[in-house]
């Protein structure tokens, strides 16, 4: 029984296709880092660490009191 591949060659075809494609995107051409890091980690001890979850946590406060700001709940949401 001949395979599928003999009696429809388009079907080959397609596959080397969606093969290729898929390796084109996957695949970098340039292996070098394209993003930039958050920040650099230079000084890694203990104070300049600390300043740094400092700064992180304080941001995260932030955005999380625009997030309430914004969807809620208001005070008189919340039951007493």
């Amino acid at each position: 029984m001949p395979g599928v591949w003999q009696r429809h060659p388009r079907f080959t075809l397609l596959i080397l296709v969606i093969l290729a494609t898929t390796l084109y995107l996957l695949v970098p051409l340039n292996h070098e880092s394209t993003v930039q890091p958050l920040f650099n980690m230079i000084d890694n001890d203990l104070p300049n660490r600390m300043e740094r979850a400092h700064y992180i946590y304080s941001k995260v406060l932030e955005n999380r009191k625009k997030l309430i700001d914004r969807f809620g709940p208001t005070p008189k949401d919340i039951p007493v």
